[in-house]
């Protein structure tokens, strides 16, 4: 929230995000780590690592506060309600673990999938966790209590990806049999099975006034569909179709304000887009694949990951580099 950033791959590195220097570069777990969160206040940090752990990072201090244990294989995943009171996180064998960070301690943990989660997401309000996973299937959760609230089955592979409304009402997912499902959470219906022609889709996502929702896939496409009727408003053409080994989307992002999508692909572009008309407005070459793009939450700011070990900070409104940030000795993920 106060502009730094923070990245990780087996380290966990921190830099000023105005000057782009290094604050300090620490291997905090012992292997790669999974994800990381800004806790509110932007001091402190939650961390999940391979290694079976999730970690409190005091930030100015540059030490560990909180050390929890309880993963039966290594996380994959990491989120935190507004309050910044629980982590929600997940392991490999498909168990979802909310962490109390003033107690210090695991809370216990929530079995539902089979086999390993891909994404959790958590509610606006923070009384919710949506996860998805490797079995083809998503599950509510409800933080206070601890138990299922819902499971969603319809997909016949596993769910790459998984968003909420804003009212928290209706999620979107992602599958890798090509599949994107729109689903009532409070009655568990699917309200729309959606083939959008993409191959498998890896990431999805919802406008911020939830009306509108993106999906992309490993085709070099992505698609803007109106949630309520399912109808296609844009395509975009993201790769270049006779470059097979460019298709990959990395992510496809909203700007804050609704008015742009951005998205990003194997052949090292970060595109931004008119969300209204679907036209190019723009685009920056990267040094390598693009795996990952995503707005600042002011708009102002794009931050890219590459597999050449670097993220690259852009100027949304000039598209010019202000930053390249090293540090990492393997290919950033998110």
């Amino acid at each position: 929230p106060d502009g730094r950033v923070v990245a990780w791959t087996e380290d966990l590195v921190l830099w000023n995000g105005d000057t782009g220097a290094m604050i300090w570069n620490r291997g905090w777990h012992e292997g790669m780590v999974a994800g990381v969160v800004p806790l509110p206040g932007g001091r402190r940090v939650a961390t999940a690592g391979n290694d079976q752990t999730l970690r409190v990072i005091d930030v100015d201090a540059n030490r560990e506060v909180v050390r929890m244990y309880g993963a039966q294989r290594q996380y994959v995943a990491l989120d935190v309600t507004g309050d910044g009171e629980i982590v929600a996180s997940s392991d490999a064998d498909g168990v979802l673990r909310l962490g109390g960070l003033a107690r210090h301690s695991d809370r216990a943990p929530m079995r539902g999938h089979w086999v390993g989660m891909r994404r959790i997401a958590v509610s606006a309000d923070g009384r919710r966790v949506l996860s998805s996973g490797s079995d083809g299937s998503l599950r509510l959760w409800d933080v206070a209590g601890g138990l299922a609230m819902g499971v969603y089955r319809g997909h016949a592979a596993a769910v790459w990806d998984c968003s909420m409304t804003p009212d928290g009402a209706t999620a979107i997912s992602g599958a890798a049999d090509g599949s994107a499902c729109l689903w009532d959470l409070a009655t568990g219906r699917e309200i729309r099975r959606l083939n959008p022609g993409i191959g498998m889709v890896t990431s999805v996502g919802l406008s911020p006034d939830g009306r509108r929702m993106t999906v992309g896939g490993q085709s070099g496409q992505a698609r803007v569909l109106d949630r309520d009727t399912g109808r296609e408003l844009l395509t975009l053409q993201v790769a270049d179709v006779d470059r097979p080994e460019t298709k990959w989307i990395g992510g496809v992002d909203w700007s804050p304000d609704g008015r742009r999508i951005l998205t990003c692909c194997a052949d090292g572009r970060v595109r931004f887009w008119d969300a209204e008309s679907g036209r190019l407005e723009g685009e920056i070459p990267g040094a390598e694949m693009i795996v990952t793009a995503r707005w600042s939450p002011d708009g102002r700011t794009v931050v890219a990951g590459a597999t050449n070990l670097r993220a690259i900070v852009y100027d949304a409104a000039t598209r010019e580099v202000r930053h390249v940030l090293g540090g990492h000795p393997a290919w950033l993920a998110d």
